[in-house]
């Protein structure tokens, strides 16, 4: 039995007075005074009867009304088991989803982040619905809701542990924001029980790279709570080392290195080392350098040590080693010639031509000239990198180089005048338009620049994109509807093309509409013309390759390594794996990747070596609070508060149906009327015995 109103029953402690009424000793009211007792000392009387109960059925009456109210105004009622069922915890619909990117490889953190997965899925009650995900740039499903379902609630827990111990961090990125907005989505979807509560739980080291900014403006599912839980190690200091390009200068790097801002460290220091063995430091080619939390630095590389394998670089002196080492592919040297079509080696254009393509470590370059009686039969189309025409063909040559544009090859076409800029038009098969000499007033200027393209993205920067300085004394008007399909690089200030792109066949030309004599521009003296020319010839005469900023997750065709044979070898950290050529390869971990032609030109000159890395946002490990991601809208769930409030629920659940049993029942009834019963048989038995005891004396 229970008690609606329990604090009632302190009023049975009202059985007392009873007691006490026929405890109480009673004086006599009547007094008579006689003269011959006036002398005595007055003594009062003794009751010695009266300090007994001597009426014990008539206590008892009383006694018992007193009780019957109380347990009446208590409220009394009867529970049953249907009750305390419907009273137990509400079910979840849990989604849980793991951390497996780089930064979970620092010591430790997986096994905490196992080890409160399990107690988590040791609270789940039979009534639940769980799966398990784990995630890095996307989510894996590893057990899901209608697994969970089938197993028995007694070896739920143990067999999703056991699936997911096999798993092991890897060492790509982390998109933790989108994976959370796609599992908020997903965990509504095909919900049976709507009554479940709709739970993602997220366990993670909540780093700041992890693409938080996918969360912000979303639209949550409505019921969908987010509970994270944090296996992060505070006070960890980390610092990173990426290798970064001089924009204009491919052959010149530096060392970048970047302190968290929760670091309470400053002083690092760089080492070089063997490619396959990075414990193999040298310390003749370190360096020690300082940089404050939360700050970054670039510095020049460190000296690289006689060994030619020195191609990783080593950052020492945090307290996180996962992402210390920043691997450098060497240089892939490629050769290229250019074919020159123009008015001989003694011409003004021919001139520049050596010193606009210097040899670098990336690349050798051979200028030929069209005038030798070997060409172009003896050319070697597979290093043939460009063709530059800066005279009007003849017809041999005009069929050869139709036929190598059709073929895929590229040609940089400069008009240096309106009668040679014709013949733009019979390289194109395409109908002839006129093509005029410019009106130019003192001089034009570049008024639009497309630094969206490959070969002027290098501009694409606030240092660098200034054009002001260049002039042009004249240039060739070419109508843009003349030519099928032109894209417009770079444009003057009335709008007219200055450099275009023209594809046609399987190649293209790039147009110039003016040259770079001293009688057409100062093309020579501004600053920016050989990384212009160089960008253009990395553009159209190869893939870039060279110095390759590969990261983990990437992947790359292997056709694109220029390598012979149907079966390419790649070699990683000393074990060798073939792949078809026409295959794509997905880079699955950091280090030096070294392809060939075959097992046994693993070291040939032919052989390319490309370096790949871990993500830079990877190695932001600083943590990213929660405040941040409630302020981004997330419902968050606490555990402490969603427990209060699972047990206010179930008060507030349990009161209803007390009170529903209560009304029911309604046991008071009965009870006040026993009371009253009571009340009356003890009003008889009291007045019969007063008039009994009166009759009597």
């Amino acid at each position: 039995m229970s008690f609606l109103a329990p604090f009632y029953l302190v009023a049975g402690l009202a059985i007392a007075l009873p007691i006490a009424f026929h405890m109480i000793r009673r004086t006599p009211q009547g007094k008579q005074v006689f003269g011959s007792t006036m002398f005595l000392t007055p003594s009062p009387p003794r009751m010695t009867r009266r300090s007994r109960i001597e009426d014990w059925v008539l206590l008892c009456l009383r006694g018992l009304a007193i009780c019957l109210l109380a347990l009446a105004f208590a409220r009394p009622f009867l529970t049953s088991k249907t009750m305390g069922a419907a009273t137990e915890k509400s079910s979840q619909r849990l989604l849980v989803l793991l951390d497996r990117s780089a930064s979970m490889q620092r010591d430790g953190y997986w096994e905490r982040a196992l080890a409160r997965l399990d107690e988590l899925l040791q609270t789940a009650r039979p009534g639940d619905a769980v799966e398990i995900q784990t995630f890095d740039t996307k989510s894996f499903p590893r057990v899901r809701f209608a697994e969970w379902s089938r197993w028995a609630p007694t070896i739920r827990v143990k067999n999703a542990m056991t699936i997911v111990s096999q798993e092991q961090p890897g060492w790509n990125g982390t998109t933790a924001g989108e994976v959370l907005r796609q599992a908020a989505e997903q965990i509504v979807v095909d919900q049976e029980d709507p009554s479940k509560e709709l739970l993602v739980v997220l366990i993670s080291d909540m780093q700041l790279g992890a693409g938080w900014n996918a969360v912000q403006g979303v639209n949550w599912p409505a019921g969908v709570k987010v509970r994270v839980v944090n296996i992060a190690e505070p006070g960890e200091s980390n610092a990173a080392v990426q290798v970064t390009q001089n924009p204009l200068h491919r052959d010149s790097l530096r060392a970048r290195i970047s302190s968290a801002s929760n670091s309470s460290k400053d002083t690092f220091q760089l080492t070089w080392a063997d490619e396959f063995s990075p414990t193999s430091s040298t310390n003749a080619s370190s360096e020690r350098l300082t940089v404050p939390p939360g700050r970054s630095r670039v510095v020049p590389l460190p000296p690289r040590p006689a060994e030619a394998s020195a191609h990783a670089l080593i950052l020492s002196g945090d307290d996180v080693e996962f992402d210390n080492t920043f691997y450098v592919s060497p240089p892939l040297t490629q050769s290229i010639q250019i074919l020159s079509l123009g008015r001989g080696s003694g011409d003004e254009l021919r001139m520049f031509l050596n010193p606009l393509f210097p040899d670098d470590p990336t690349r050798d370059v051979t200028i030929l000239d069209w005038d030798r009686p070997d060409l172009p039969a003896s050319l070697i189309e597979k290093e043939l990198g460009w063709v530059i025409v800066t005279t009007a063909p003849d017809p041999e040559q005009m069929r050869w180089l139709k036929s190598w544009i059709e073929r895929g090859g590229e040609v940089l076409f400069v008009a240096r005048d309106a009668s040679q800029s014709q013949s733009l038009y019979e390289l194109l098969s395409t109908t002839p338009a006129t093509v005029e000499e410019a009106q130019v007033t003192n001089y034009a200027m570049l008024g639009q620049v497309d630094l969206s393209h490959p070969a002027l993205k290098q501009f694409d920067d606030p240092r660098f994109s200034d054009f002001t300085k260049l002039r042009f004394w004249k240039y060739r008007r070419f109508e843009s509807a003349s030519i099928p399909g032109m894209r417009i690089l770079a444009a003057m200030e009335n709008g007219d093309p200055a450099l275009t792109e023209i594809p046609t066949g399987k190649g293209r030309i790039i147009l110039l509409t003016s040259s770079w004599s001293r009688d057409d521009s100062d093309l020579t003296v501004w600053s920016k013309f050989v990384p212009l020319m160089n960008g253009l010839l990395d553009y159209v005469s190869r893939e870039e390759i060279s110095y390759p900023q590969l990261t983990v997750g990437d992947s790359i065709p292997l056709s694109r390594l220029g390598l012979d044979g149907e079966t390419i070898t790649v070699g990683h950290h000393s074990q060798q794996r073939q792949f078809p050529r026409s295959e794509s390869l997905q880079f699955d971990r950091p280090g030096l990747y070294r392809f060939a032609a075959g097992p046994d030109d693993d070291s040939s000159a032919d052989a390319v070596t490309l370096a790949v890395n871990l993500p830079a946002e990877e190695s932001r490990t600083e943590p990213y609070s929660l405040d941040q991601l409630e302020a981004a809208g997330v419902p968050l769930d606490d555990p402490e508060s969603a427990l209060a409030r699972d047990e206010r629920k179930q008060r507030q659940e349990r009161l209803l149906l007390n009170q529903e049993l209560e009304s029911r029942q309604q046991w008071w009834r009965w009870l006040v009327t026993a009371g009253v019963f009571v009340l009356l048989a003890e009003t008889a038995l009291s007045t019969w015995k007063g008039r009994r005891q009166t009759a009597t004396a």
